[in-house]
């Protein structure tokens, strides 16, 4: 019977604890999370306007970070808070399916006569415009374009539903009379 040396099993110990090493290194990673196309959210965003196709508008705003949110728009109240915030969430939560780099003219995406258009101006002072378009040709989101950005993108129809509803019904608080102006 022959006895293993200590040396022998240190060596054995050494190779195994490489080998999880590197098989803790090299294993496969989710890829990194896409970033907002819109860095508006509930953290920065002061101001959020949507405009319909038939010129109905809904807009919220708030003073500074710290304020509540006010409907200003279609008539000056005071906001239902989770539905204000939903706003500005919807646009955050906007990740494109798909990007067309070289579009074809703008009315061929229903963009130059849009469903929806979304501004959002944040604490920084900047501001951001969704354009939504028509919807795609299979019909599992709509075309859309960022201002300043020459792609045209497939984004989620959950947020323009969304718009659509708070256009329809704006995010007045229950019980409350309009502001007058």
């Amino acid at each position: 019977m022959r006895i293993v040396s200590w040396k022998g099993l240190l060596l054995l110990g050494l190779v195994l604890a490489a080998l999880g090493v590197y098989a803790w290194v090299t294993r496969p990673q989710p890829p990194p999370e896409a970033p907002p196309l819109f860095p508006c959210d509930v953290t920065n965003a002061l101001d959020v306007l949507v405009t319909g196709r038939d010129a109905r508008q809904v807009e919220v705003m708030r003073p500074s970070l710290h304020d509540l949110w006010v409907v200003v728009k279609p008539v000056s109240a005071p906001a239902d808070q989770d539905n204000a915030r939903t706003l500005a969430e919807d646009l955050h939560s906007v990740v494109p399916k798909n990007a067309i780099d070289h579009p074809d003219p703008p009315a061929s995406y229903g963009l130059d006569s849009p469903r929806v258009t979304v501004t959002c101006r944040v604490s920084s002072g900047a501001s951001y415009t969704l354009t939504v378009g028509k919807e795609n040709f299979d019909s599992s989101g709509y075309y859309a374009a960022k201002a300043g950005d020459g792609r045209v993108y497939v984004i989620s129809s959950v947020p323009i539903d969304d718009y659509d509803r708070q256009l329809v019904t704006p995010p007045v608080l229950s019980g409350a009379s309009p502001i007058p102006t």
